[in-house]
């Protein structure tokens, strides 16, 4: 913060010396480290002039990144701008495309990804532009994990991180590309070894004291506890994302992530407060350009949960058009399992061509990975789904029982009984669902499991909900015990292995749920509970 104020004063004395401009230019990226974005914004537009033109376009390339976690948009407006300049050298041309194609992929923009990074390819020497490849590298990552080839996407991730060490990058500390990997093993079934990537970019974040940094892992973190069904640790992991969102100035990653975690967090749990709280953001997305796909994915969710089948089905018609490109057509990063919702929308539709297009994309993905055993239960329960198929759906269950989705895969189980023949078996289908529901506080889902053993002449009381807002959760019960013990909110954050910002949310909600206003009061309520 100190370095931006600094930044920030020898920018503003250098605006008027034009023979200062290239020495105030190398201090822009400074402005946006240090949160000034309107201030680094100012100083890009106003010292260019006094530049030559590779001068001038390494300036805007400085300030490209930046703009990547605000808007992907405004990001390759300002790459496009320096690559309409005349004199820019290969190698800046190279890292400006580089970044191109990169925002082209985080607004899942398949035809200009395609272009950008062929030439950037085209253009970028392997002894001497490090930095270019590790991004182009890195973004064809992201294109051929979209082409269904998981194998060659790991593999350039795996030499983008070699390219970005070569130019002196530490990768946990490079975002957005660096938190690829994460995402992508999080996208495939994989949770348990994203989590372990997550943790490690914490910790060195955490280190390297880079507040934007952790805040993206952090964001990261909520999509895979949403995906593992960790709901409550997901939501305040995301709450905690969207209040430093503001600060930072994180616009698209931040909403199309952990806005749209929250939101659907709230359709699980049935928080109507918090999905009318959150839906304005969602809307807001959904109209716009950049991530509009996701944001209209997650409206198509609510409405299909709400049984507005014609809007979850008009919702759905861009995810529909996208299914064979090589871009995320539902979530952001992919959720393969949105297929199984995307298939009961469009039954519902009575749309057989586009549910049979959802059936050829489902199994082009598994056969083209054939080691994954997600790929392969996603395939098998949506074919279940369309062909009503009971061992298909049953087939996928049990996969499933060795994922870490267990949302889905009590969807499946919901399935299952749909077609299945079997008077016994699929009650105890929906009974092993419904625990699985409410082993994980999804209350909603739980109240739909509870209406269909009804329709079957099965009575069951639904279990205590788990969430109360005068109960803690485990983790808030740690972190009150380590505070009545005196720690501070960093020794906190080092015990538990968090963030401190994930404490500070924490403390947050358990003054809320238990009244209290003060460290002093919370103290004096824990010893009366503990000494009635």
């Amino acid at each position: 913060v100190e370095a931006a104020r600094l930044a920030a004063a020898a920018l503003g004395g250098a605006a008027g010396a034009p023979r200062f401009a290239q020495r105030a230019s190398d201090l822009i990226p400074g402005l946006w480290a240090g949160g000034r974005g309107q201030q680094a914004r100012e100083a890009t537009a106003a010292l260019p002039p006094y530049l030559a033109d590779d001068d001038r376009a390494r300036v805007l390339l400085a300030v490209a990144p930046h703009l990547t976690a605000v808007s992907f948009d405004e990001a390759i407006s300002v790459v496009d701008e320096a690559l309409s300049l005349p004199h820019v050298s290969r190698s800046t041309r190279a890292e400006l495309l580089a970044v191109r194609s990169l925002n082209a992929a985080n607004k899942a923009d398949a035809r200009e990804l395609q272009r950008s990074l062929t030439e950037a390819r085209a253009i970028a020497d392997p002894q001497a532009d490090s930095r270019a490849l590790a991004t182009i590298d890195a973004t064809e990552s992201v294109f051929e994990f979209y082409n269904q080839r998981w194998d060659a996407s790991l593999a350039l991730i795996a030499r983008a991180f070699d390219n970005a060490r070569r130019a002196g990058i530490r990768p946990n500390l490079w975002v957005p590309e660096g938190l690829w990997p994460a995402f992508a093993r999080n996208s495939i079934g994989e949770q348990g070894i994203a989590l372990k990537l997550i943790d490690s970019g914490m910790q060195e974040a955490s280190a390297a004291r880079n507040l934007p940094a952790e805040a993206f892992w952090m964001m990261v973190r909520c999509r895979v506890l949403f995906d593992a069904g960790q709901l409550e640790d997901a939501r305040l992991q995301a709450e905690t994302v969207l209040d430093l969102a503001g600060e930072l100035g994180l616009g698209d990653f931040a909403q199309a992530t952990a806005g749209i975690v929250l939101f659907k967090v709230a359709l699980h749990v049935g928080d109507t407060t918090l999905a009318d709280s959150t839906r304005p953001m969602i809307q807001a997305l959904a109209s716009g350009v950049s991530v509009a796909q996701a944001g209209r994915w997650a409206l198509a969710v609510e409405a299909h949960d709400d049984g507005r089948h014609g809007e979850a089905y008009k919702l759905s018609s861009s995810a529909v058009a996208s299914l064979r490109e090589p871009v995320p057509s539902m979530s952001q990063p992919a959720d393969f399992a949105d297929d199984l919702t995307l298939v009961e929308i469009l039954l519902t539709a009575d749309d057989a061509a586009a549910a049979a297009t959802v059936d050829h994309v489902a199994s082009v993905r598994a056969e083209s990975n054939p080691s994954s055993q997600y790929a392969a239960a996603i395939r098998d329960a949506v074919r279940g789904r369309i062909r009503g198929d009971a061992a298909l759906l049953d087939a996928a269950a049990d996969v499933l029982a060795n994922v870490s989705r267990p949302l889905v895969r009590a969807r499946v189980l919901e399935l299952y009984c749909r077609v299945c023949s079997d008077a016994e078996r699929a009650p105890s289908s929906l009974e092993e669902a419904l625990q699985i529901y409410e082993a994980h506080g999804a209350s909603r889902d739980a109240s739909r499991v509870l209406a269909a053993l009804r329709a079957r002449g099965v009575r069951r009381r639904p279990a205590p909900s788990r969430r109360s807002d005068n109960i803690l959760s485990a983790r808030e019960a740690q972190v009150l015990e380590h505070l009545v013990r005196g720690a501070t909110t960093q020794q906190i954050a080092n015990a538990l292995f968090v963030s401190p910002h994930t404490v500070v949310s924490h403390v947050r909600h358990i003054y809320a749920k238990l009244g209290v206003n003060s460290r002093k009061q919370l103290i004096a309520r824990h010893s009366e509970s503990a000494h009635p």
